[in-house]
């Protein structure tokens, strides 16, 4: 109650900062259970490597990769983020962040009831909300696939690293021999290191100072 009271308060509205959302997710992860609760928490960490990070707006941050996992996060959890927390504000997809493909992200049940009801039969990657190519990056690239529908999962593993993945994987195992099987930890930890490049640069304060 407090974060939503933080957001909705007079004179300033925090409705879009990155700190109102991660810490609204980490307070009310504890002692929770499920998919959902388990991507709360990774997507705030991967804001948690500086501590100055979370004090960041999108008014001061518009690359699209800074953005990637928290953008990534809303598409796949839009429905129980409305629900849990009214006050959210919603930035995948909109100028400035990444296009995610598809736009919205429709459980595979809800999209087999929906196409049975207007007769007409879904493509295997508008019923998975998979991409029709090898370029984009999608949610479970990045929160790995646990989770995942097993048909989704199969089509993750044999498509490999996608295109837009490759530079946060590049640059962190370039030397690794075993790329393509460990692409996705690669590309983790080099979002990691690019939120914390980016936090740098505008805060001009090293992540050691802060420590």
């Amino acid at each position: 109650m407090a974060a939503i009271a933080a957001a909705t308060g007079e004179g300033e509205s925090k409705e879009n900062t990155l700190l109102n959302k991660t810490q609204t997710l980490i307070q009310n992860v504890e002692g929770k259970e499920g998919a959902f609760w388990e991507a709360a928490l990774y997507a705030a960490n991967f804001y948690n490597s500086h501590p100055l990070t979370t004090s960041l707006t999108e008014g001061e941050v518009t690359d699209w990769r800074f953005w990637l996992p928290m953008d990534l996060f809303e598409w796949r959890w839009k429905s129980e983020i409305e629900e849990l927390f009214p006050w959210w504000e919603f930035t995948h997809n909109t100028d400035g962040h990444y296009t995610i493909v598809p736009a919205e992200y429709v459980c595979p049940e809800e999209r087999w009831k929906n196409c049975e009801t207007t007769l007409r039969q879904a493509t295997f990657h508008t019923m998975y909300n998979l991409p029709n190519n090898s370029k984009n990056i999608t949610y479970w690239d990045v929160f790995g696939l646990d989770n995942a529908h097993f048909e989704a999962r199969e089509f993750i593993i044999q498509r490999g690293c996608p295109k837009d993945l490759e530079e946060f994987v590049w640059c962190w195992a370039i030397e690794e021999r075993e790329l393509y099987k460990n692409w996705q930890k690669w590309g983790q930890r080099g979002i990691e290191d690019h939120i914390v490049i980016v936090t740098e640069k505008i805060t001009m304060i090293p992540r050691d100072v802060t420590w």
